[in-house]
């Protein structure tokens, strides 16, 4: 449903737990770790990670869950809502279109919050770039944390980086491939 990419909407406890438990075994397979789990509050918080190539944030989201009981909502590329199939795993398991009224919802709400303000273009980048942030001008987050008063606790996502090697400028690419504006 467009729905979807709504706070709380897609979100499926039955599916998370499930897609969770085969994370958690390929977490295991590649020995994933993720640390730090002790740190989270019991309240809001806003995580505030690198961007990879992606995938990574999963496992964190997996680990929350698995250990506290609490998704880790993940502030989604708007693109994911364009792609049925995608749009749907993806909220299913915590993702939520990265918007400021979603954003909001949920710190208001006591969530717990992971943004990657590089977004597509960080988690695409030359191998050139492995490790550099692509932030930008992107620091509309830390607006949200101070409205809700929500602390902005940092995530390094390693290894992800480390999967491909782009050639050219794949971002720009993408958006062609997809007849998206600028």
């Amino acid at each position: 449903s467009p729905d979807d990419k709504d706070a709380f909407t897609g979100f499926s406890p039955l599916w998370a737990a499930r897609s969770f438990a085969l994370i958690d075994r390929a977490a295991q397979a590649l020995s994933v770790e993720v640390e730090g789990l002790s740190q989270l509050p019991k309240g809001r918080a806003l995580i505030v990670a690198n961007h990879g190539f992606g995938w990574e944030a999963v496992f964190a989201m997996s680990a929350i869950y698995r250990n506290t009981q609490r998704p880790l909502w993940a502030l989604g590329e708007h693109l994911w809502w364009r792609i049925p199939f995608l749009r749907r795993l993806a909220a299913a398991l915590g993702t939520v279109d990265g918007t400021p009224d979603n954003v909001a919802r949920l710190l208001d709400s006591d969530q717990l919050v992971l943004v990657l303000p590089g977004g597509l273009r960080e988690a695409v980048k030359p191998a050139a770039l492995r490790y550099h942030l692509l932030w930008g001008h992107r620091y509309g987050f830390i607006k949200a944390a101070l409205r809700s008063r929500a602390p902005i606790l940092p995530m390094a996502l390693l290894g992800g980086d480390e999967l491909f090697d782009f050639v050219g400028d794949p971002y720009e690419r993408g958006r062609r491939w997809l007849r998206l504006g600028n």
